[in-house]
């Protein structure tokens, strides 16, 4: 899957690249008032299924400084010079997505023991607090080891589920911030349409999602005439399958037209490969 060989790629530094060491070296600066008015807006339709899913945060953080630096860079010159080196666009890019990722060790914070810990305790104190206003999922037509195991199921779908949004975000929100700079000119611009695109790929995930995985999907099982101990244990699964597909799929798209926009020789893309197989 390209999420993956992505996901390997973005977590390695590049340190040998003359963007990075320059990111790597720069201090950024504050918000600003505007970006800052922007996100408390927008945060709580973006980051309702945020409270669970925290790495959107930092993904749309990323975005912003990604596609605010390679503008800046443009604008000063130095990308399209550094550019011409053997690495091409696509090696800049790179260099700087990864100097964003690890600057202050952010992406090393944001996975670490302590903070994955906190996310999963929020995640369960959560729909603990949200189960009274949902269907249950347990029975009383079930006995107790039946239903232990629905809860420690669905438990264990909800933790992969959050896995995998960390890792796609944090995916999506690169490939949207070195994509954006070569449609948009300008560092405020670039770095507001790639606010607003990351905002984009969210909601469509979670929106799609929804309304399939929790509207369709029970329908059709329901259709079909499907047990009901089945359709408690295959719901969580279907759903957690659209999720990453619809992601998937978006990523997809971006990456290709990350490839078509900069133009990458075989040459470049082979180098790229070996930094992200």
């Amino acid at each position: 899957m390209l999420t993956w060989k992505l996901w390997r790629g973005l977590r390695r530094a590049f340190p040998e690249h003359p963007l990075y060491s320059r990111v790597m070296g720069t201090s950024f600066r504050p918000m600003g008032w505007a970006m800052a008015c922007a996100i408390v807006l927008v945060a709580p339709f973006l980051l309702l299924p945020g409270l669970l899913f925290m790495s959107a945060i930092y993904a749309l953080r990323w975005a912003v400084q990604i596609a605010s630096i390679i503008a800046r860079e443009r604008e000063a010159g130095t990308y399209d010079l550094v550019a011409l080196s053997p690495t091409g666009p696509f090696g800049c890019n790179r260099a700087i997505s990864a100097a964003c990722l690890h600057r202050h060790e952010s992406l090393e914070q944001i996975q670490s023991p302590g903070a994955w810990i906190m996310r999963l305790t929020f995640s369960l104190v959560l729909v603990v607090s949200v189960a009274g206003f949902t269907e249950p999922i347990l029975s009383d037509q079930y006995d107790s080891g039946l239903n232990t195991f629905i809860a420690l199921f669905y438990l264990g779908t909800m933790a992969l589920a959050i896995m995998l949004d960390h890792v796609q975000s944090i995916v999506a929100g690169n490939l949207i911030g070195m994509l954006t700079p070569h449609y948009v000119q300008g560092r405020l611009d670039a770095g507001f349409v790639a606010f607003a695109g990351f905002v984009g790929v969210q909601l469509i995930t979670y929106v799609v999602t929804l309304l399939a995985g929790f509207r369709v999907l029970p329908d059709v099982l329901l259709a079909l005439n499907a047990a009901p101990v089945l359709i408690t244990l295959i719901l969580p699964v279907m759903r957690l399958a659209l999720f990453y597909a619809v992601r998937e799929f978006l990523i997809q798209v971006l990456w290709r037209a990350l490839l078509s926009e900069l133009n990458v020789t075989t040459a470049e893309l082979d180098f790229m490969t070996r930094h992200t197989a």
